[in-house]
C-alpha cells in the first residue's frame, strides 16, 4: 500500500509525470533486505479510473547500514499480462547487473559492436558487427586468437 500518491494532473506527455523523493527513517539503521523506497508507474486501464501499475523501481539495502556501509540495489519490474509484475533487472552495490531474460544490443539488421572484458588485461570477447564475427582476444599474443564467423563450423571452434 503506497504511503503517498503524487498526481500530476497536467496533460500526459513525454515531459510530464509525478515526481517524488523517498526517504526511509524510523529512527533505526536500515537492515539488509529492507526496502528504501519504491517508485511505481501506473495509469488508468479503463474509463472508470482503475489504476494499474505498469512498472516499478525498488531500492533495497544490500547489507545492514552503518557509518561505513550503505550498500543498496535497484530492482526494475515490468508488468506483462493481467497486472502481473516481474523483476527484469537488478543492479547491486557490487556493480553486478542481473538480467532476468534475454538481453538485446542494437537493432536487428543494423549491428552494434559488443566487448566483454575478462579479469585479465587485454583479454575477452569482441563481437565485431562490421565483420559479423566474434573475436577472442588474448593478452599473450596481443591479437585475436580465434575468429568465429557465420561460416565457422562447430568442429573449428574446438581446434
Amino acid at each position: 500500500t503506497p504511503g503517498i500518491t503524487v498526481t500530476d494532473s497536467t496533460a500526459s506527455s513525454s515531459t510530464e509525470g509525478g515526481s517524488i523523493r523517498l526517504v526511509s527513517d524510523d529512527g533505526a539503521a536500515m537492515a539488509s533486505g529492507h526496502r528504501l523506497g519504491v517508485l511505481e508507474f501506473a495509469g488508468a486501464e479503463d474509463a472508470s479510473n482503475n489504476i494499474i501499475v505498469g512498472a516499478r523501481i525498488e531500492a533495497t539495502c544490500d547489507a545492514g547500514w552503518s557509518a561505513s556501509e550503505n550498500g543498496a540495489s535497484l530492482s526494475f519490474y515490468t508488468t506483462d499480462g493481467n497486472a502481473s509484475q516481474s523483476e527484469v533487472l537488478k543492479l547491486d552495490s557490487d556493480k553486478l547487473a542481473t538480467f532476468n531474460g534475454n538481453v538485446t544490443f542494437g537493432v536487428d539488421d543494423t549491428g552494434v559492436d559488443v566487448r566483454i572484458f575478462s579479469a585479465t588485461t587485454n583479454e575477452g570477447l569482441l563481437y565485431d558487427a562490421s565483420e559479423d564475427e566474434v573475436l577472442t582476444i588474448s593478452n599473450l599474443m596481443g591479437e585475436a586468437i580465434k575468429r568465429i564467423s557465420n561460416s565457422t563450423s562447430v568442429s573449428d571452434l574446438f581446434k
